[in-house]
């Protein structure tokens, strides 16, 4: 599994709350110097039918001044698996989520 920390050094209120909002969501937990691994919450298996995360794949689709556009694709398993793909659209100058009605409303 792997996970995105995303850094600018002239922006860094946006960037935290873009880091720490893809964290709650993807990983269940926000890093800190408790966890011995920043993938333990996700990965747990809790002996239900899905489990934990097995699979965690993150991709960047666009990075611009304009828009932050990731997905993550994932699997989680127990004793059977699933597997989707999650995506997320950020304002890179502020961190907040734009919603995808949003985007398409503002095509050109």
């Amino acid at each position: 599994m792997s996970f995105p920390v995303f850094t600018d050094s002239t922006n860094s209120l946006a960037v935290q709350k873009i880091n720490q909002m893809l964290q709650i969501v993807e990983l269940e937990l926000v890093k800190s110097a408790k966890q011995r691994n920043i993938f333990e919450q996700a990965s747990f298996d809790d002996g239900t039918i899905y489990g934990g995360k097995v699979i965690l794949t993150p991709t960047i689709y666009q990075n611009s001044d304009r828009l932050l556009s990731i997905g993550f694709w994932n699997s989680s398993c127990g004793a059977t698996c699933a597997y989707w793909v999650s995506y997320y659209n950020f304002n890179p100058g502020n961190g907040d989520l734009i919603h995808k009605g949003l985007i398409y409303r503002n095509r050109i």
